[in-house]
């Protein structure tokens, strides 16, 4: 049975991107974070705080919540946890 027949308006790359997922491939569907968000991600991960990732990148704190922020919207969560399981999720974090 066919989706459009029920009503309902598939993504156009639902099928492209269930077949990457199967075939491992997530990484073409991947939001493309930048190496300091992945950074500021890891560090989050392991339990600091904006102020302690600021200081172990040499950055200020508020930096640190930017970048935090801009991963966040790239994985379109809305908080740290849903974040860093997102990023688990995708391969972006060990």
């Amino acid at each position: 049975m066919e989706l459009d027949g029920l009503g309902i308006d598939p993504d156009p790359l639902a099928y492209q991107v269930a077949r990457a997922l199967a075939l491992g491939r997530t990484s073409d569907f991947s939001p493309k974070l930048t190496p300091r968000e992945v950074e500021v991600l890891s560090l989050l991960a392991r339990g600091l705080t904006h102020r302690e990732v600021g200081a172990a990148l040499g950055i200020s704190w508020r930096t640190a919540q930017v970048h935090a922020a801009s991963a966040y919207g790239k994985l379109d969560a809305t908080s740290r946890t849903t974040a860093i399981s997102r990023a688990r999720e995708l391969g972006l974090l060990g």
